[in-house]
């Protein structure tokens, strides 16, 4: 009886044996996917004495230790333009974009003659309170020779004031279609004449280095003007009233326009000055007076 119950419980562990060698084991899950890591910007600190310098892709943050205080500057310059034509460009060397104040008066002459001839006291111009400016918003510079030789052109707008030193008034002599003046029965605190013009430049010049902000330049070229409006102004006092005037239509100064001008600059500044080619006046409807100015130029270059 022991015998046959030995034999019968080996008999079972042999059976559960072998179905527990065939029991299929399961696979091990598979791992998740990990995401891609983006690539952080660059980061990078630098110390010399009180300066620190962090960097974090193209931006820079500069902080300067003054004692207890912490000054922080900040800088992300952008990349000088390298297309051959170009009207945004930033760094760029330019020569006509940007502001400009001057100073202005007349030439009796063809040839640049400053003296007042015998009869033409009327348009003897007070060069201190004679002030020029304009407004130039947009400028075309081509590379002839990378940053080195470039041409400009471009779009402004340009007024110029020629304030009359002596006690004469203009008027228009109808009858002669021409201007006329005469000594005035009141003394003329404002006696000006004024025109503005739409301006584009054409100017050739040359630069020192492809750096804008370390650049010396010279230049030289034209600028057309379209005139917009032409007005004379004045102003005086009679018993203790004021009287102003303005004469805005009938001066004949002439359409167009046509002035040679010069510059010299270094960095964002030039020095301009400006001589026209073309009398103020249209032939025979006034003085023959050929406009001049000077003043400086803040360009830019930085954009």
């Amino acid at each position: 009886m022991k015998k046959w119950m030995i034999t019968l419980m080996l008999g079972c562990s042999t059976v559960m044996g072998f179905s527990q060698v065939e029991e299929e084991i399961p696979e091990p899950p598979e791992a998740p996917e990990v995401p891609e890591k983006k690539e952080e910007p660059k980061f990078e600190t630098s110390t010399e004495g009180d300066t620190t310098r962090i960097r974090i892709g193209g931006k820079e943050m500069v902080l300067v230790e003054d004692g207890d205080d912490v000054e922080i500057y900040t800088n992300s310059k952008k990349e000088r333009s390298e297309v051959a034509v170009s009207v945004f460009g930033p760094g760029r060397n330019r020569v006509f974009q940007g502001i400009e104040f001057g100073f202005g008066g007349f030439s009796y002459a063809e040839d640049f003659d400053t003296d007042v001839p015998d009869g033409m006291e009327a348009f003897e111009v007070n060069v201190s309170n004679s002030i020029n400016w304009a407004i130039n918003p947009f400028e075309v510079d081509v590379r002839l020779i990378d940053e080195y030789v470039k041409f400009s052109t471009g779009l402004g707008y340009n007024v110029k004031n020629f304030s009359l030193e002596n006690n004469y008034r203009l008027y228009q002599d109808g009858d002669a279609d021409t201007i006329a003046w005469a000594p005035s029965t009141q003394n003329l605190e404002k006696n000006r004449f004024r025109v503005g013009y739409l301006t584009v430049p054409a100017m050739l010049y040359f630069n020192s280095s492809k750096d804008a902000e370390h650049a010396f330049r010279v230049g030289a070229g034209v600028m057309g003007g379209l005139r917009l409006f032409q007005t004379y102004r004045t102003k005086y006092f009679e018993d203790g009233q004021k009287h102003k005037a303005n004469v805005n239509r009938g001066w004949d100064a002439n359409l167009l326009t046509l002035d040679a001008r010069a510059v010299v600059g270094y960095s964002g500044f030039n020095l301009y000055a400006t001589y026209s080619l073309t009398p103020l006046f249209d032939e025979d409807h006034g003085p023959t007076l050929y406009p001049f100015t000077v003043g400086v130029a803040f360009v830019n270059i930085w954009d």
